[in-house]
């Protein structure tokens, strides 16, 4: 498998800040779901490509892995990964500044576009936080943390930092559990996500 180096901290990454993306929406979005959801979504069918992770497994060490179509479950979003940001905890990761349970796949600020939807769960189909349902083809951005929302931390209103929660870009790799980074093709978004949709105007760079 290929070695790849991860920029060091100070070189120029792409920007693509959710948090940007999120302050700069509009009645654009609401525009674009209405006419979205009006449609009928496409059946999607494993994808002919295989899908990639860079798979982190030791300071200065990321090797690219392919992994298979992951069989989605009740209330999970499957999502092309179009851009991911290296937070300064990534960079401290890579470097060994900071200690990171490995395998994993780093990166946790993430924009991606719906391919593929698990089973609706019996509380009813995948929403984003404005309610409406979320459709293959929408474009998406999503909290770090995807958590269970009974525990103690979550009622007092701090997802974040849930008992229970999955973080993105810090879970240990696990099979059929290998997108849960930014740093691959793919993401594989659990309940518990809270996402943003971003209107079709808006663009990446």
């Amino acid at each position: 498998h290929p070695v790849v180096h991860l920029p060091q901290i100070g070189q120029h990454t792409t920007p693509w800040p959710p948090k940007r993306f999120a302050r700069r929406l509009s009645a654009a979005a609401t525009a674009d779901s209405t006419r979205r959801h009006n449609e009928t979504a496409p059946v999607l069918a494993e994808p002919a490509l295989p899908i990639t992770v860079a798979v982190f497994e030791a300071p200065q060490q990321v090797r690219l892995r392919q992994v298979g179509w992951p069989v989605l479950r009740e209330g999970e979003v499957l999502v092309e990964v179009l851009g991911c940001t290296l937070c300064g905890s990534d960079l401290h990761s890579f470097t060994g500044r900071r200690e990171v349970a490995v395998p994993t796949v780093l990166g946790h600020e993430i924009t991606g576009r719906v391919v593929a939807l698990g089973p609706a769960a019996a509380e009813g189909p995948v929403t984003t936080v404005d309610g409406s349902p979320v459709a293959v083809g929408d474009r998406v951005v999503w909290a770090v943390v995807a958590s269970c929302g009974a525990c103690d931390r979550c009622r007092r209103g701090l997802p974040q930092k849930c008992r229970s929660g999955v973080k993105y870009g810090h879970a240990t790799l696990a099979e059929g559990r290998e997108l849960l980074g930014g740093l691959g093709s793919h993401c594989l978004l659990l309940p518990g996500t809270s996402l943003v949709r971003l209107p079709d105007a808006l663009p990446l760079e």
